[in-house]
């Protein structure tokens, strides 16, 4: 933890005295870094962020600013705070071939957080292509793997869910009959975040 410390300190030195834009954004990537594996995730995403921002300013949004747009929605995931890191795993997958499927893989797992299953079995689909030229073809097979465990328990739900929700012929007679200019558009409430993924897919499948 004492070099952690002094870690942090030393970067923070060198982004107030280097006159190098890319010094000062490395300095201010790694202090994020380290404060993200010291699980300290919101003072991680105020590195992050400082790091995304003098990039835009400076006008140097190489690879260390792209992997700090990825990790500040990490960092935002792990505050529960999934609609806004679904936004920046968007950017970070459109700023970098080399970040685009796990910045896919993790805005599925923000998607289902939420409650987005449709939304989510959508980007499951999307590992269907082959892996990014020079991407680690090992890793996107492993993420694969993931993704397909989770696209098979979605589509299940799903289909599920449809299925029980279909009216009968009899039914919808019934209904024709009682209010015949009348069609229920409601759609099913989402679940209250606090539930669980697990839970929600319950829900789901009930």
């Amino acid at each position: 933890e004492k070099k952690q410390q002094q870690a942090l300190m030393l970067y923070a030195k060198a982004a107030e005295l280097t006159r190098i834009p890319s010094c000062k954004l490395n300095s201010y990537f790694r202090s994020g870094w380290v404060l993200m594996h010291e699980k300290d995730f919101v003072k991680a995403a105020d590195m992050f962020r400082y790091a995304i921002e003098y990039g835009e300013l400076v006008h140097l949004q190489n690879e260390t600013y792209e992997h700090a747009v990825y990790w500040y929605a990490l960092c935002l995931e792990s505050q529960g705070l999934y609609l806004e890191a679904l936004k920046w795993y968007r950017l970070a997958q459109a700023a970098s071939l080399q970040l685009d499927p796990e910045s896919r893989y993790r805005q599925i797992v923000c998607l289902n957080q939420v409650g987005l299953f449709n939304d989510a079995l959508n980007v499951c689909r999307t590992f269907d292509a082959p892996a990014p030229d020079d991407f680690d073809n090992q890793r996107y097979e492993t993420l694969r793997h993931e993704v397909r465990k989770e696209r098979e328990m979605l589509e299940a739900c799903l289909t599920s869910r449809r299925l029980s929700t279909r009216p009968s012929v009899d039914s919808l007679s019934r209904q024709a009959c009682l209010t015949p200019y009348r069609t229920n558009n409601k759609s099913a409430v989402p679940a209250r975040r606090s539930e669980s993924v697990s839970a929600r897919r319950r829900t789901l499948c009930n």
